[in-house]
């Protein structure tokens, strides 16, 4: 009886034990899988910031989400280069002339306005080049440039009917007419982020000021036009804040972001 005894005690310590060691095993298992996960969402995360400090988000946006469809005219990045009806709509208007492509600016003539404040934004100067015809092929950007900001809300207007659905043109400042594939815009970039944070684009919040804000107005749960913007762009908004000299940008994340509170500030 005594030897039996024995035997069902070194049993029971024998089943501990194993339980105990294949509950460790388990435990380390999955410890080296979510850090291996880990690893690969930081390196994924830090891969996309790359790209997109060195292309920028409208070439980001345009690799992300570049349509198949290499039938259509407009800007297709990386596609043969076609007849450009947005381009001769812009030359009508009067427009000069720039295009992106890659990490190239190109611009015809090194005098034009806004050239110079250009190159502080970027931080790089432009190549100067006869002609923007043999760029189109892979063109990322094409911007109109005028003083005339009359002529340049028109020519919006023409190059938006010229093009259709196959691109997207928008005014990011008074004097320039932003003219890219048709999700590369700021629009494209509310519906990146909701597919990078796995989250609705309803649960995103948008602020800005400026015409070309208005399509990411569009694909936001809640947009906010700032108080300086044009009454077009404010009535596109969900609500409006102050001006940015009356720090509407800090008032609208403290008052309709942070707080949820459905009124205008």
């Amino acid at each position: 009886m005594k030897t039996e005894g024995k035997r069902w005690k070194w049993t029971w310590w024998l089943l501990v034990v194993g339980v105990g060691l294949r509950f460790y095993f388990v435990q380390e298992l999955i410890a080296v899988f979510a850090f291996f996960a880990i690893g690969f969402a930081v390196v994924a995360f830090a891969i996309l910031i790359l790209y997109v400090l060195q292309k920028g988000w409208e070439a980001a946006v345009a690799h992300f989400t570049n349509s198949e469809d290499s039938s259509e005219p407009g800007l297709q990045a990386g596609k043969p280069a076609r007849k450009c009806r947005e381009l001769e709509a812009i030359e009508s208007h009067g427009l000069d002339l720039w295009a992106y492509r890659d990490t190239g600016w190109f611009v015809r003539d090194p005098t034009a306005p806004h050239l110079a404040r250009e190159q502080w934004t970027v931080k790089f100067p432009p190549t100067v080049v006869k002609t923007l015809s043999g760029l189109l092929g892979s063109v990322a950007k094409i911007v109109g440039v005028s003083d005339d900001y009359d002529r340049v809300v028109k020519c919006e207007k023409d190059v938006q009917q010229a093009g259709g659905t196959h691109i997207s043109a928008a005014r990011p400042q008074p004097y320039y007419l932003d003219v890219t594939h048709p999700h590369a815009n700021e629009g494209g970039v509310v519906l990146a982020m909701s597919k990078l944070l796995n989250i609705s684009a309803e649960e995103i919040a948008t602020i800005g000021d400026m015409p070309n804000d208005v399509v990411m107005f569009e694909k936001s749960g809640v947009s906010i036009a700032m108080g300086n913007a044009s009454a077009e762009v404010q009535a596109a908004a969900t609500y409006v804040t102050s001006s940015n000299e009356e720090e509407g940008f800090a008032k609208a994340i403290e008052e309709l972001v942070l707080n949820g509170r459905s009124a205008k500030v």
